[in-house]
C-alpha cells in the first residue's frame, strides 16, 4: 500500500503517466524532478507518513524505489 501511494504521489508531482512510474524509474529520466519536486515530496511524505525527509537525502536517491525504501525504513524506525 505504501509503495502505491508514493509510486502515485510521485505520478502527480511529475505529471507523468502512472504506467510509466514503477520503482525501477530514474528520477533523473522524469522532466519535472526538479527541487520543486524534492520540496512538495518531502511535505507529502511528512504530512501521510509522519516521516522526515532531507533535501540531502533525496538527493542521495536515484530511482523511485530508492524513495519507496527511504519512506519504508523511517516509518519502521
Amino acid at each position: 500500500m505504501l509503495r502505491k501511494k508514493i509510486i502515485n504521489k510521485i505520478s502527480e508531482i511529475t505529471e507523468t503517466e502512472l504506467s510509466l512510474v514503477t520503482e525501477s524509474t530514474k528520477l533523473s529520466s522524469l522532466g519535472a524532478w526538479d527541487s520543486l519536486a524534492n520540496v512538495v515530496f518531502i511535505a507529502y511524505a511528512v504530512s501521510d507518513f509522519g516521516v522526515h525527509l532531507s533535501g540531502e537525502e533525496l538527493m542521495e536517491a536515484e530511482t523511485v524505489g530508492d524513495l519507496v525504501k527511504m519512506v519504508e525504513n523511517k516509518v519502521k524506525s
